[in-house]
């Protein structure tokens, strides 16, 4: 369920998601925070998985969750997303398609932002490859090259050389 919640893409999730990670259980912990990352794309340096997470090193994680959902919930969720971005330092202002070529460099960064990155990206180009099973390096492969082919049709320019790194 905790998984399934950050699959939805749904908002709603984020309190309860925010309490499971104050379980006695460390499995449970880690796929809520990754879940959290998932949906709001963002994360707190927390080791969520770790048996031997003091009491104080969760609550401060939970605690810095929940300022987190408290300044942000009237915001919308593509917010969260650029916000996010941004504060990883991708200049994604907005969700467009004239920011895909910034969405595709975020492809090879955490599990948070190679998540977000390319469900936008298929959101936006209504392309959906089975990218988010591969390799950050192959997904990122993958989005520089299809986009580059299309990228007239898209108004896009030609791919950055910030991305030469993606070609193989």
């Amino acid at each position: 369920a905790v998984e399934v919640a950050a699959d939805l893409e749904r908002p709603e999730a984020v309190p309860a998601l925010v309490d499971a990670l104050q379980s006695e259980d460390p499995l449970l912990r880690a796929r809520a925070a990754r879940a959290l990352g998932r949906l709001t794309n963002h994360r707190f340096d927390v080791a969520w998985a770790r048996s031997d997470l003091t009491q104080d090193d969760r609550e401060r994680g939970v605690e810095a969750w929940r300022g987190w959902f408290s300044e942000n919930r009237r915001r919308s969720r593509d917010q969260w997303l650029t916000r996010g971005f941004r504060a990883r330092g991708y200049e994604v202002g907005r969700i467009r398609i004239d920011n895909a070529w910034e969405l595709v460099r975020a492809v090879k960064d955490d599990d948070h932002l190679t998540y977000n990155a390319q469900r936008v990206l298929m959101r936006l180009t209504d392309h959906r490859p089975r990218s988010l099973h591969w390799s950050r390096s192959d997904a990122c492969w993958h989005w520089t090259r299809w986009i580059d082919r299309r990228h007239r049709k898209l108004r896009l320019p030609q791919a950055p050389p910030a991305l030469a790194d993606c070609n193989r």
